[in-house]
């Protein structure tokens, strides 16, 4: 387990950079009918990742506010008759931060193993007592996906991926640093 510090000025900020680091949670590249495979060298199953977040000051010193959790389980699921790894990231406030603004999130993913697309998004977020429950299904051989939230089906842009992963996905697996113009990635979010 890898655990990080990170200080700021306010435990509400902190939380509010590591949530909408979230909002990332599916990145598109490119699509056909028939699903590619793409070799994942950034992330295996059982790992877990950490993120402790302190409010310092010259008062108090560093002070716990709050974690985030970002885990993929070692058992997959069956999701649209394809393998896929599930993801779970819960991130929450801790002692008497939970007084102020209470932070309950998570946030899980069923990754297509092979193709490494997204099948099935789901969120849970209460924060201060604002709930979101939201639920998004994608169906990859039609480039179109349902949420919860709403009543019809949206076309996506194809092949969207899940946030926590686009930094390890993209650096890794397209060889970016290997790339000697390093000109950038073209993206479209969903949200």
């Amino acid at each position: 387990m890898k655990t990080t510090v990170i200080s700021s000025a306010s435990a509400s900020k902190i939380l509010t950079m590591a949530f909408s680091f979230l909002f990332f949670i599916l990145f598109t590249l490119s699509s056909t009918a028939q699903l590619r495979k793409i070799e994942n060298n950034a992330f295996q199953k059982g790992e877990k990742l950490v993120y402790k977040m302190y409010y310092d000051s010259f008062v108090t010193g560093p002070v716990i506010a709050g974690e985030c959790v970002f885990e993929i389980q070692k058992k997959g699921r069956v999701v649209a008759q394809r393998n896929t790894m599930h993801i779970i990231v819960n991130g929450y406030t801790k002692g008497a931060f939970n007084l102020f603004f209470k932070v309950r999130d998570r946030y899980e993913t069923f990754l297509d193993e092979e193709a490494m697309i997204p099948w099935l998004f789901i969120r849970r977020v209460d924060e201060g007592g604002v709930t979101i429950k939201q639920d998004v299904h994608f169906n990859q051989y039609y480039t179109i996906y349902q949420s919860s939230a709403q009543q019809d089906k949206c076309q996506q842009h194809p092949c969207q991926y899940p946030g926590y992963s686009i930094c390890n996905l993209l650096l890794q697996n397209t060889g970016f640093f290997k790339s000697k113009t390093r000109r950038g990635i073209s993206c479209c979010f969903y949200s």
